[in-house]
């Protein structure tokens, strides 16, 4: 069960003057809903774990690091970039309510962690010193969108005071209750992760058995139509020999079949506008594709029986696993990133995938056809359309919340992506057209990555090599 107000008041009431004036050390993503912060004080070091899982949404400190980490995600690296190595200036619960808000010193301001614990709507925001939104950590339905002001949601109307029962504990020394509701979720949380674990590894596979499934279904299908041409030879040979007896114009005709014992007459098909030559071609060709596809389609099958069989076996494993470690070798992300990270062979499929200082999503095409996807598949009409003016060069979009204000720094950055990914970036700086996506058309006929713009205006600006580095494509990032 999620955690509760009153139980999250006193978790915080335990910690608050001991994490003042921590750094933060590290953060580790220990699970899709849930990561852990380190601090440090000295020689001391303090877990703290914030799960935004359905279930146990919880903040509390652990006993040490976490013993298991999984690929870090966008948010996770946008958090590092920012408040790592920061001091934490306070940590409090915001209105009462299961909402922990964790505040940063940053440069002359402030930077705020700010964690709703509030089971399938809870999620996490990054406010700058502003307080308007920079990130957020799941892509759940939200009242506050990346650029604006974050808003707390709003106390529940008729909602009866909590117990304080529900806050005792039999634990005795510093943190008592931290450590108390540590041991409460030990259990619970460890078998809805292995949950999680195995329904990633689980899901790919699934969706391979159901799609060969389906190919093995197509093929026994067409076996079943190449089969009725298994004969198709015969036939065509009983009509050569009988050529002469074929007159033109006829549907069909009776001959004895010589090749059967004991010999019988029967009655073969004839295409009364084909000619009587025409006729035996059309029988061997019918064969030929017989001759041809049943081979085939014989090692197809049992290609998809094979794979079938192994596949079988590895959900076998899954369903068996006991520990969500037995599973990292199954979940097919997490191993094309650890190949990727080690051999650094090849480059990830898709559209390169930038992060904004702003924390803004930039998406930038490697290819005509990638362009036409970004722009018109994957954008909004209120996303950011770029592209370097009068050079050939990659589209680039950058992902707009609703009413979201873009930030002059979001823009700048965009465009030096335009540039740089043009055949204008040799000269290191140029003028890029932009506009909003609802005004890019297609023109008809038109050739992939070839566009119509509307009610564009542009921007003059110089490639800084740091600046791209910063962003980083994160697809590529560990």
């Amino acid at each position: 069960m999620s955690i509760k107000a009153v139980q999250l008041e006193k978790i915080i009431d335990e910690i608050a003057d001991t994490l003042e004036g921590c750094f933060l050390n590290k953060i580790f993503q220990t699970a899709k809903y849930e990561w852990v912060f380190e601090f440090r004080k000295g020689n001391r070091k303090f877990h703290f774990l914030i799960s935004l899982s359905p279930r146990y949404s919880r903040a509390h400190l652990i006993t040490g690091a976490p013993d298991e980490t999984s690929d870090p995600g966008n948010f996770s690296r946008l958090v590092k970039k920012i408040l790592l190595k920061k001091q934490l200036s306070g940590i409090s619960q915001l209105d009462n309510d299961r909402i922990v808000s964790m505040a940063f010193r940053y440069h002359s301001g402030e930077y705020r962690l700010v964690a709703e614990l509030m089971g399938t709507s809870g999620n996490i925001y990054l406010l700058d010193e502003h307080d308007k939104v920079t990130a957020i950590a799941l892509s759940r339905k939200t009242r506050s969108q990346t650029g604006t002001t974050y808003s707390p949601p709003e106390p529940i109307k008729g909602l009866k005071p909590e117990k304080q029962e529900i806050t005792k504990t039999t634990l005795d020394g510093q943190f008592a209750f931290n450590k108390e509701m540590e041991s409460h979720n030990k259990a619970p949380a460890f078998e809805e992760k292995l949950t999680e674990a195995k329904n990633q590894a689980l899901g790919p596979l699934k969706a391979e058995l159901k799609k060969s499934g389906k190919r093995g279904k197509a093929l026994e299908s067409e076996k079943i139509v190449l089969v009725k041409y298994k004969n198709d030879r015969r036939l065509a040979d009983l009509l050569k020999v009988n050529f002469g007896e074929i007159k033109k114009g006829i549907s069909s005709i009776e001959l004895e079949d010589i090749y059967a014992q004991p010999p019988l007459v029967i009655t073969i098909n004839l295409d009364p506008s084909l000619s009587p030559e025409k006729n035996i071609q059309r029988y061997y060709k019918k064969y030929r594709k017989y001759e041809k596809g049943i081979v085939r389609i014989e090692k197809e099958l049992e290609g998809v029986k094979s794979r079938k069989a192994v596949i079988d076996n590895i959900i076998t494993a899954i369903e068996n696993a006991e520990k969500p470690d037995q599973l990292k070798d199954y979940i097919p992300q997490t191993a094309a990133r650890k190949s990727v990270a080690k051999r650094g062979e090849r480059r990830p499929s898709g559209p390169k995938r930038f992060t904004s200082s702003d924390g803004y999503t930039i998406l930038v095409g490697r290819s005509d056809r990638e362009n036409d996807e970004i722009t018109f598949r994957i954008a909004n009409g209120r996303d950011l359309w770029l592209h370097a003016r009068d050079y050939p060069g990659s589209h680039v979009i950058v992902r707009l919340p609703k009413r979201a204000e873009l930030p002059k720094t979001t823009l700048l950055e965009a465009a030096m992506l335009a540039l740089k990914y043009s055949k204008a970036a040799k000269a290191g700086k140029g003028e890029v057209t932009y506009c909003f996506a609802k005004n890019i058309r297609k023109p008809k006929g038109g050739a992939p990555g070839k566009v119509l713009v509307n009610q564009e205006k542009s921007i003059m600006v110089k490639i800084d090599p740091s600046v791209i580095r910063e962003m980083k494509d994160s697809r590529e990032v560990n």
